[in-house]
């Protein structure tokens, strides 16, 4: 078969050195991503640790080598951020290679002639498109640009990856569906003039009773117009789990070309509503929804988002990324609405919440939600939108660096949109409105106040345990209560033994995988609390957001 050949093949379109390091690992990209992840995190979590260090000293010198060092940090972080930048475009450019021999194999085995010469101009733009990538990301290795300029370039090139790799799926669609119409619509103007002269010398050849008047611009039009002009389509219900990348929600029907240059536009219609929600393509994969909804976002549409479906009921997305979560979906869809109307869901609010802040949304829902129903990730809060729909966020967090932490715990969870908004006094503000805000003198939220915004969540959380008669409650053992000092949690199983490394006399460092799967750092293992206290003002020194924590067996118990 032609297409093996092709795909074993595809090791002599690398260079030498690429196919030694392919050869030589074993591991993909997934796993190489997360190593640079967490050792980013982990460098930036040190620079934090030792910034504050540096802001609560009185001595002068020392507050410089801790800020330098801190520095030293950053910067090494920096490289590796863009290492990862790297990374993404090798992966990038895998995908490229292995749908250019598809489409390949495609084109052999089954296009005429005629599409044969469509298809030529469409791979064109593609290669044009990879091609700038490549560019951009060559001119971002220029080391006397700055840190910014270059994670710009590199951000260009990743878009126009992404509409490279998009295009590639739809002459997929093409060639399958031998869409000619489709095919049409991405001509460039001269080939579609070209094409127009030639219907009409044909027409005249034939001498045809009904001569076409119209010059060859206006045909090129006509042929464009086919696929954009058509009357809206509406979304149908389809068998299996299927992926759409939504747009936009507007109160009145548009026709396709209303959406210039988003392919494969469908519509739905809201129940009880007049809105209309608009989607672009259908999938079966969340990966190449996601080359989608990328695509989407740089093509003028940022807000784009992905719905899911599962034999035509619209379900969460995350339930189709995990069956346990499907099961709590279905759950919470049976339970009555009066149990709902039970819960005060006002007291997330996080409107409520006054100051500067940022924090992670993590999904946008028709009904209320728990923590339980949204990957176990809490605390979560609540902003009520416009339109009645409820959005999520999670964490209160004073800088864009601390929140970065946890929107990559929560990609990692398993939601793969999730990102970090600013607030100003409960409402949602641009980063940059944030920042002009901070150095005016606006304050973050009280501590105490994000306390009381938490413990509400967690309550919540309690009380829809109560309405589906599973209460938690602490288990009852008679082992003693012990104390340690928590210093983190993180989504990866990272090296914080530099943390007792710099106390007088040394701690034991100790980490569990908790019930969401994060890794809980402790230091110390004391009998009393007054003795745990002593230590805990030593370890604030070097991580001033450590506390206490309780131990009975292996339950935690938070220390008030």
């Amino acid at each position: 078969n032609k297409a093996y050949v092709y795909a074993n093949s595809i090791l002599e379109l690398l260079t030498v050195e690429e196919q030694k390091e392919a050869k030589a690992k074993g591991r993909d990209f997934e796993d190489y991503l997360n190593d640079l992840k967490t050792e980013v995190e982990l460098l930036l979590s040190q620079a934090s640790s030792l910034k504050k260090r540096a802001q609560r000293s009185n001595n002068l010198d020392e507050r410089v080598a801790l800020f330098d060092e801190a520095k030293e940090k950053e910067t090494i972080a920096i490289y590796l951020i863009l290492e990862e930048f790297e990374v993404i475009a090798q992966k990038n450019k895998t995908r490229y290679r292995k749908n250019k021999l598809v489409l390949l194999q495609m084109m052999m085995e089954s296009a005429s002639p005629e599409e044969k010469d469509l298809m030529a101009a469409i791979f064109s733009q593609i290669d044009d498109y990879f091609n700038s990538a490549h560019e951009k990301r060559e001119k971002s290795k220029d080391e006397s640009l700055s840190f910014n300029m270059r994670k710009i370039l590199l951000q260009d090139a990743y878009s126009l990856e992404m509409r490279a790799l998009d295009l590639q799926q739809q002459a997929k669609t093409m060639l399958k569906g031998h869409d000619k119409n489709a095919m049409l619509a991405y001509q460039p103007k001269e080939i579609l003039e070209t094409l127009a002269v030639n219907n009409e010398n044909t027409e005249n050849n034939t001498n045809t009773s009904d001569q076409d008047n119209t010059n060859s611009a206006e045909k090129a039009k006509t042929n464009t117009a086919v696929a954009a002009t058509e009357q809206m389509t509406f979304v149908t219900k389809e068998q299996g789990f299927i992926y759409k990348v939504q747009i936009m929600a507007l109160k009145e029907l548009k026709s396709v070309e209303f959406f210039k240059g988003v392919p494969e536009i469908t519509a739905q219609r809201v129940e009880n509503s007049s809105f209309v929600r608009y989607f672009s393509g259908s999938f079966t994969q969340i990966n190449d929804a996601m080359i989608r909804r990328n695509s989407v976002r740089v093509s003028g549409y940022p807000d784009a988002f992905i719905k899911s479906w599962n034999n035509g009921t619209e379900v969460s997305l995350l339930s189709l990324a995990n069956s346990q979560q499907q099961q709590d979906v279905s759950l919470s869809a049976n339970i009555p609405q009066a149990r709902i109307r039970n819960i005060d869901f006002s007291a997330t609010s996080i409107s409520s919440l006054q100051g500067i802040y940022y924090s992670v949304q993590v999904g946008v829902y028709s009904r209320p939600r728990t923590s339980s129903m949204i990957f176990g990730i809490s605390p979560l809060y609540h902003k009520r939108a416009n339109n009645g729909y409820w959005i999520y966020f999670s964490g209160i967090f004073k800088t864009i660096a601390d929140a970065n932490i946890r929107k990559r715990e929560i990609v990692n969870i398993g939601v793969k949109d999730a990102f970090i908004v600013a607030f100003s006094n409960g409402d949602k503000v641009s980063f940059i409105q944030a920042r002009t805000d901070i150095r005016n003198g606006e304050a973050p939220p009280l501590q105490e106040d994000i306390v009381i915004l938490k413990d509400a969540s967690l309550e919540i959380d309690n009380q829809w345990a109560e309405a589906q008669n599973t209460k938690v409650s602490l288990p009852q053992t008679s082992d003693a209560l012990k104390y340690r000092i928590q210093i983190g949690v993180y989504s990866n199983n990272i090296d914080l033994s530099w943390v007792s490394t710099q106390l007088d006399d040394k701690l034991i460092l100790k980490s569990f995988q908790n019930s969401k799967g994060k890794y809980v750092f402790t230091l110390g293992d004391f009998e009393s609390q007054e003795a745990a206290k002593l230590r805990l003002a030593e370890v604030k020194d070097i991580t001033p957001d450590a506390f206490l924590v309780g131990f009975r067996g292996t339950k935690k118990i938070y220390i008030q």
